[in-house]
């Protein structure tokens, strides 16, 4: 009986001291971006996220190309986003959810992987675990090296003109740890899709 209180207890101060991380996390992303926003120059060593949405990401190099807030439909289209976390803590999870919209607001889907980076002697590597939330055995990893504390993550959307897309203003979300910290839209343009007949 007592040891499993003591299970119990060690439980919820693990999970107290992850939200504490997280919660640090998400404050000092604020304060960074209330920084670069007020002087675009300055260098921050606080933990912080940046969003670029381009037209595809370089296999080898991993550097976005085409970096735009509007995009036009094509044969073969999609709109990339490219999630950069900077300064972040070595050791600790982060978890993070990436949820792309419609227009109208209403989720189209989303991504969501836990990291951990770990220091070694050539820099720094993450480990990136992409999970599905409705399916408890799925599992795709891979890893990021980097000479920073750092990490990037990639999602795409299909901007090809056989999935009819509407064209508009799409909306695309970050969250940390279930707390959002950054929300930002792009243009698609290109034609309507077919009307379904009754």
């Amino acid at each position: 009986m007592r040891s499993n209180l003591m299970i119990a207890i060690l439980i919820l101060v693990g999970m107290t001291l992850l939200a504490g991380c997280g919660q640090k996390s998400v404050e000092e992303h604020r304060s960074a971006i209330a920084l670069l926003a007020a002087n675009p120059d300055a260098e921050t060593d606080l933990f912080h996220v940046d969003l670029r949405f381009c037209r595809k990401v370089g296999k080898k190099t991993g550097k976005a190309i085409g970096v735009s807030d509007d995009f036009e439909m094509g044969k073969k289209s999609y709109v990339n986003a490219v999630v950069d976390f900077n300064n972040i803590e070595p050791g600790y999870r982060y978890a993070v959810h990436m949820i792309w919209q419609k227009p109208d607001s209403r989720q189209m889907f989303r991504k969501y992987a836990e990291v951990v980076c770990e220091k070694t002697d050539e820099g720094y590597i993450s480990t990136i675990e992409w999970r599905k939330p409705l399916e408890i055995n799925y599992l795709k990893e891979q890893t990021h090296k980097s000479d920073t504390p750092s990490f990037m993550l990639t999602t795409r959307l299909n901007t090809s003109l056989s999935k009819h897309r509407i064209p508009g203003e799409y909306n695309f979300k970050v969250c940390l740890h279930r707390q959002e910290i950054i929300e930002r839209s792009f243009t698609l343009d290109g034609p309507m899709p077919p009307v379904e007949e009754d």
